[in-house]
């Protein structure tokens, strides 16, 4: 029974990814910014779990940088239908977390799994932390969490597509420092 605690918190981060979605897009920023709060703390609490109860899996390891993901990606798209972001930060984002899920996955089936990196967890913790202040951009931007006048919200607006160009370039920089352990262990 407690093996299956921490991938129940694991799912329950990948649901939040989806309310999120949802919240970001009809502008409900005090409930999107609770659920994500509320998400991102079980980042840190599904691992523990795992731990405390020596639970730790093969599938754990797996699900919870893919719950991460799941996470990050479904606010980051809905920050892109909102037009906060630009649309090439998602496909940075989908495209560096599909093609470490895919190699994660080939090298895992090896008895090679890939380790996390500490730069990759920066990465994550970065994203969540651009998606507070985003889903806070995006608020204002259309007009539903302060009345500002046009100047702010254009500069808000500009401020949020930098922010997402950091975002998306230290995601792909995240990806290729994987690089080295990934040939060494194909090697192998």
């Amino acid at each position: 029974m407690y093996h299956y605690i921490a991938h129940l918190v694991t799912f329950f981060r990948m649901a939040a990814g989806l309310l999120l979605a949802y919240l970001i897009t009809i502008h409900a920023v005090v409930p999107a910014l609770l659920v994500l709060s509320v998400a991102v703390f079980t980042d840190f609490y599904d691992g523990y779990i795992a731990r405390r109860l020596n639970t730790e899996s093969e599938l754990g390891v797996f699900l919870d940088p893919l719950a991460d993901k799941v996470l990050v990606l479904a606010g980051f798209i809905a920050l892109w239908w909102q037009a906060v972001i630009a649309w090439w930060v998602v496909g940075v984002i989908i495209a560096r977390d599909a093609a470490l899920t895919v190699i994660r996955s080939l090298l895992l089936a090896r008895g090679a799994p890939l380790h996390t990196l500490w730069l990759a967890k920066s990465k994550t913790v970065v994203q969540f932390g651009a998606l507070y202040l985003l889903i806070i951009a995006s608020a204002v931007v259309h007009g539903a969490l302060f009345d500002t006048g046009v100047a702010e919200r254009i500069t808000i607006y500009h401020y949020a597509h930098l922010l997402g160009a950091v975002v998306a370039v230290l995601t792909a920089l995240s990806g290729l420092i994987y690089l080295p352990q990934i040939l060494r262990k194909l090697r192998s």
